[in-house]
């Protein structure tokens, strides 16, 4: 352990560079007192990869490793993807040592480059703090969810601490048995001030917005932005467009993204009739908080979304948002806060979500309003408090060890 003035040298564990990580990444490291080292496994993404939920190639079109150091650890095998045996990286072992870090900030326990570097903590000794997505709205069979339980209260409970990155997770954590002083706030947030430029809840400037992007002016617009997959449900947001167009009311839907449910989703629009439906395509990052801007309601009607930052996103934009209550952004404390900053609504009834619908988009009033609590909401949800959540955790241990050694 290093003593009380000199940099706390902190290894972070990331499978892969994303765009919600790199801002905290480089922010962090800008802190005195901190010495961060982020490990990947791969740096997919950071150029032309193929990701197989949207089935194409891509990589994103903003800065993911400036402003910060890392390393990339080699893995069994080579990949582009987050998941899967190829990220087990047994290099991990000789690179997580007490003599390189004081500890380490892992992000999950569910693939196998994480697995990797908690065995290497485990085998090292090294202390290591746990944070990721996982939640208790996604029940387990009795079985397997008794040997999950047992085998995660363990790990748990080995950890320096457990950074959780909003109230669901806090919820799950507590259940395991964490105790209080070694919970920290950890925000899974965007770089807030991105998106912050882009929001207008001026109907000439977004008007201007829509017409980059070839939209209408002057309708309400419903917008989902993520990959067309059967488990984000995107087919529901057109079932609930249809009943609102039936029943008379004025609206239109836009899809940003792709996937394989794009063909299912263009032969509904044009089997049902729907007036003004609209499919952007897949929009790289350095645009995407403009065309969030130009909508009016942010839809998520997902079935496992354990923390959708599409939905931050959105709210960053003043945007309200309608999600299923599968999607772990509500609860006491959270962002989503029912009838001030959007709408929870029960998974696959396409009968609540049309209703929560039809009350925003007949009440401009109403959308302004929300939207407006919805961006101040994310206001004390950024990147500051991800940053003070890991600092906190790091004196904890400091404090812990100050304790033992007298």
């Amino acid at each position: 352990m290093p003593q009380k003035d000199s940099p706390f040298r902190l290894a972070i564990v990331a499978p892969l560079p994303v765009q919600y990580n790199s801002p905290f990444f480089r922010r962090l490291a800008e802190q005195d007192g901190i010495s961060p080292t982020v490990l990947y496994g791969t740096l997919a993404h950071t150029y032309e990869s193929f990701d197989e939920g949207f089935g194409i190639s891509y990589s994103w079109d903003i800065p993911l490793l400036d402003g910060y150091r890392y390393k990339v650890i080699p893995t069994i095998k080579t990949t582009d993807q987050d998941r899967g045996l190829a990220l087990i990286a047994p290099r991990l072992l000789f690179e997580l040592k007490r003599s390189r870090y004081d500890a380490a900030l892992i992000y999950g326990w569910g693939d196998w480059y994480s697995r990797s570097a908690l065995v290497a903590c485990f085998v090292n000794k090294l202390p290591f703090f746990l944070t990721g997505d996982a939640t208790p709205i996604y029940p387990d069979p009795p079985l397997r969810g008794a040997v999950r339980h047992l085998l995660l209260s363990i790990l748990l409970n080995r950890a320096a601490g457990c950074l959780y990155v909003g109230t669901l997770q806090r919820i799950y954590f507590e259940r395991l048995g964490v105790d209080d002083s070694r919970l920290f706030f950890h925000p899974w947030t965007v770089d807030n001030d991105r998106f912050f430029a882009a929001a207008t809840f001026d109907t000439e400037k977004k008007n201007k917005l829509r017409a980059e992007f070839g939209l209408p002016a002057d309708i309400p617009l419903v917008v989902f932005c993520g990959k067309f997959i059967s488990r984000k449900r995107p087919l529901d947001i057109l079932k609930a467009l249809a009943t609102l167009q039936r029943e008379g009311v004025r609206c239109g839907a836009v899809f940003i993204g792709t996937g394989e449910l794009k063909p299912l989703l263009e032969s509904m629009a044009i089997r049902e009739q729907l007036k003004d439906v609209y499919f952007l395509g897949f929009v790289n990052q350095s645009a995407l908080p403009d065309a969030l801007a130009a909508c009016d309601v942010l839809v998520l009607p997902s079935e496992k979304d354990p923390r959708a930052t599409v939905v931050a996103e959105a709210m960053a934009t003043g945007l309200p948002v309608v999600i299923s209550h599968r999607v772990g952004l509500w609860g006491f404390g959270d962002i989503v806060i029912e009838g001030e900053t959007g709408f929870v609504y029960r998974c696959g009834s396409i009968d609540q979500l049309s209703e929560e619908l039809r009350v925003l988009l007949v009440n401009s009033e109403l959308r302004i309003r929300m939207g407006k609590a919805a961006l101040e909401r994310l206001k004390n949800w950024g990147l500051n408090e991800r940053v003070e959540g890991v600092k906190e955790a790091i004196e904890s241990l400091r404090r812990h060890r100050r304790i033992a050694s007298h």
